[in-house]
């Protein structure tokens, strides 16, 4: 029996959720929840458990401020700025990343060749 599969059936203009799962690093056995950083969170933080093994081993999706649009292209934009981050040079020189989440389904970026799925995405680089 499949419990925790469920289907969502989306229109066009629907406004689709994106949600972030943990900090991650292959250098620290250290993981922290997305919130950790407070990279513009939303007003109302909300977290997603979509079955019992997540909740069993701590792993949690947590809301975004990021949304995307059904069968509608929409330019990037700035969601907000902030000046300082909480140990954010530490997790960058870690190599720390995160995943995205669109209806459950983890994220993938295209590099302009071929497309890339990722573990994660890096959160930034230290020159």
């Amino acid at each position: 029996m499949l419990s925790d599969i469920f289907e969502n059936e989306f229109m066009a203009n629907d406004d689709l959720p994106i949600f972030a799962g943990r900090l991650v690093s292959e250098k620290s056995a250290l993981k922290y929840d997305f919130s950790y950083l407070d990279i513009c969170l939303p007003d109302n933080m909300m977290s997603l458990q979509s079955n019992i093994g997540e909740a069993i081993s701590g792993d949690k999706l947590e809301e975004t401020k990021i949304t995307a649009l059904m069968m509608k292209d929409v330019p990037c934009e700035v969601l907000c700025q902030k000046e300082t981050f909480n140990n954010l040079e530490w997790f960058l020189r870690k190599d720390y990343s995160y995943r995205l989440y669109l209806d459950n389904l983890p994220s993938a970026y295209d590099d302009g060749d071929k497309v890339m799925y990722r573990f994660g995405i890096p959160l930034g680089f230290v020159h």
